[in-house]
């Protein structure tokens, strides 16, 4: 780190702390980075974060920090300035002990640090913390800020703030203003957190916004994903989580005939994505949509869930569609299909 740049942001310990220092017996943890460092002014920086990180260490050993100071909270965010990544990760195990006391000095620092290193680490803390406080900052960070790693750690904090986060991050979906970027980050975040909101996600499946029902979709996907496994565990079990499983496969089907092609496709992928074969109707009639790009999902989804029957319906798409992405798609996916045909019946165990 340039000494103009720590000259700018001074990392004076508070007084508090002791200024002790090591007997010869003892080697300073950092003394490795601090002979490597590129100044005197940044020598002495990174003494002062190493005698922080240890004075932070003997305070949570006492139990002392159940009422921080808010001093010593500025100190910590502006320490992860430090240009040692062991040290950073430290000072944001750190802050992530001491909790939701932390909240605040990590929303200002995630506000108004000038580097990304430390906003970013903001973030990273705040993710650990999980404290639906952080939601209105961290949002106005996936927003606004200029660092897509930054954008993408605010997206993983609100990811762990779970449903507080989510009406939010629905709101990211439908803005008119809001970067694709921004609302891929906020789709990520909201199907990270499906198994929190299955209502939420059930009830705006009919949202008036294309984007936000494709948004939808994709988490209900993760969802059946996550419920799958809970599934086959509890098999016939009173508890069984398989009629909650049927309802989502359910509502994907019928974004089948969304009047989005957005979500149409959308729907498509995922269905395909979770092998469900009775899906394979409702895809031959997609073949037929009237937007191209849902023809080409349509194939393409069909080739995955490998049913050789499909083979008759691809064959007017690889002729005679006016797109030749579709042409492209229908030929591969019949390609494959074949294939699995043959295989099929080269198989004695497969019943002809």
């Amino acid at each position: 780190m340039p000494s103009e740049m720590l000259s700018e942001m001074p990392l004076e310990m508070p007084s508090e702390i002791p200024q002790s220092k090591p007997s010869q017996s003892e080697t300073p943890p950092t003394a490795t980075h601090t002979n490597r460092a590129s100044s005197p002014a940044v020598a002495a920086s990174q003494a002062q974060v190493d005698q922080l990180i240890e004075h932070i260490n003997e305070q949570i050993e006492l139990l002392a920090l159940d009422d921080p100071d808010p001093a010593l909270l500025r100190q910590m965010i502006r320490s992860l300035v430090d240009s040692r990544r062991a040290i950073r990760l430290r000072l944001i195990e750190l802050l992530s002990q001491i909790g939701e006391p932390a909240t605040p000095f990590l929303m200002e620092g995630l506000a108004n640090h000038p580097e990304s290193v430390v906003r970013k680490a903001c973030c990273n803390a705040l993710t650990n913390i999980g404290d639906p406080a952080s939601v209105s900052g961290l949002v106005k960070a996936l927003l606004a800020d200029a660092d897509i790693g930054v954008k993408s750690a605010a997206a993983g904090a609100l990811a762990k703030v779970g449903a507080p986060a989510f009406e939010p991050l629905r709101q990211v979906l439908a803005s008119e203003t809001a970067s694709e970027s921004c609302k891929g980050h906020a789709a990520w975040a909201i199907a990270s957190m499906s198994d929190e909101v299955s209502e939420q996600l059930y009830r705006h499946i009919s949202d008036p916004e294309a984007t936000v029902r494709t948004a939808m979709i994709g988490a209900i996907a993760q969802l059946v994903q996550k419920q799958l496994p809970l599934a086959a565990a509890a098999q016939a079990g009173a508890n069984s989580p398989a009629p909650e499983i049927q309802k989502s496969l359910s509502i994907l089907t019928e974004a089948l005939s969304d009047s989005s092609a957005e979500v149409r496709i959308e729907a498509i992928a995922n269905l395909a994505r979770l092998d469900y074969q009775k899906a394979y109707q409702p895809l031959i009639t997609c073949l037929r949509d009237s937007d191209s790009g849902v023809r080409k999902a349509a194939a393409i989804a069909l080739a995955k869930l490998g049913n050789p029957e499909a083979i008759e319906a691809l064959i007017p798409l690889q002729n005679d569609d006016i797109d030749p992405d579709v042409n492209r798609a229908a030929a591969l996916a019949i390609e494959q299909l074949e294939s699995k045909k043959t295989s099929m019946s080269n198989n004695p165990l497969i019943k002809r």
